[in-house]
């Protein structure tokens, strides 16, 4: 989400660093931006980012279209929360 933009899209390799996002919407490195992450059950939990990555053409079925978003300030509810989910998915 930015002031001039909203996207809903499903995401890709959750960590505590980051997350991909895939979407046909792609903006340029360095972009800020404000993620709210809806996962099993559990609360929303929004997050500030960075594009650190931009995939736009699908090279592989790893690789769909799409953004990668390094997350930026980072609390310790949203760390603990993130850590939770990334060790249930390993």
């Amino acid at each position: 989400m930015s002031p001039d933009l909203e996207v809903e899209a499903t995401t890709l390799d959750l960590s505590v660093s980051g997350v991909f996002v895939c979407t046909q919407v792609l903006e340029p490195l360095g972009t800020q931006c404000e993620l709210t992450l809806l996962v099993d059950g559990g609360p929303p939990l929004h997050m500030h980012g960075i594009v650190r990555r931009v995939v736009e053409h699908e090279e592989a079925m790893s690789d769909p279209v799409g953004l990668g978003i390094e997350f930026v300030n980072v609390g310790a509810a949203e760390r603990t929360w993130l850590e939770t989910v990334a060790k249930r998915r390993s």
